[in-house]
């Protein structure tokens, strides 16, 4: 009787289970173009504010199965607890990355000169971010400004290296840190590439500058974002590792 009287913890575990379920399908729902990219910020909303709502009701409901010593739906109870305390972790931890970086998606060494792109304006469509630095809402100015003050390590890389052998270098590491190389130009110092994240299949647009000087070479790096006001700070990440990598020899 017990068991037929609570029914309401099987339907709390019900839909933790639909909960967790929702985050890949946003997920993959939009990699695979099933739902356009608002039907799949729908649904990560329907996780952050249903997932919290019915955690809520989770712990009333522990309080309540352990104060009436009703064993089955306390364990249920937990269960349902830890089901849904994962997209919600997930999500908790996306929304502490976004407010703790600036809401930019185009990062670049050089923020006076930026590396212009080529081949990647093409591939872009025409809902995608502008690759113009700098926007009517968001002038250059203040887009370096806010770079400058999130991301102070993303600058101009010099090298001793002639510029072929920079260039060399980075293609293979472009290709090591599986990023989709479209634009191989020596002659022009001119590499572009295309990062494409896991989960949402979120693609991002990258350009590699080498320029020859009187040491050696310099070398900028951009990359943009072709979708979202905020990156989370992806593009910066991305360019810091490119260059870790260039400096570790490669």
């Amino acid at each position: 009787m017990a068991i037929k009287s609570q029914w309401w913890v099987y339907l709390l575990l019900i839909i933790s289970v639909l909960i967790l379920v929702l985050l890949p399908t946003a997920a993959l729902g939009y990699k695979f173009d099933l739902l356009n990219l608002q039907l799949a910020f729908n649904l990560l909303y329907v996780v952050v504010i249903g997932g919290a709502l019915i955690l809520v009701l989770i712990g009333i409901t522990v309080f309540i199965s352990s104060r009436r010593k009703l064993k089955h739906e306390l364990r249920l109870s937990i269960i349902a607890l830890l089901v849904v305390v994962l997209p919600l972790g997930v999500m908790g931890y996306q929304i502490v990355k976004a407010f703790g970086v600036p809401p930019i998606h185009d990062i670049t060494t050089d923020t006076d000169n930026p590396p212009v792109f080529d081949r990647a304006v093409g591939l872009r469509g025409e809902r995608s971010n502008t690759l113009d630095y700098g926007t009517e809402s968001l002038p250059a100015e203040k887009l370096a400004a806010l770079q400058r003050a999130a991301y102070p390590h993303i600058k101009t890389v010099h090298s001793d290296l002639a510029p072929d052998l920079v260039f060399d270098r980075m293609v293979e590491i472009i290709g090591r840190n599986n990023h989709e190389l479209i634009t191989k130009d020596k002659q022009n110092g001119l590499i572009e590439a295309v990062s494409t994240s896991f989960w949402f299949g979120f693609k991002d647009d990258l350009v590699i500058r080498i320029q020859a000087t009187q040491n050696g070479s310099s070398m900028d790096i951009r990359s943009v974002s072709r979708v979202g006001q905020s990156d989370l700070g992806a593009n910066a990440a991305r360019i810091a590792k490119l260059v870790k990598d260039f400096n570790s020899g490669g």
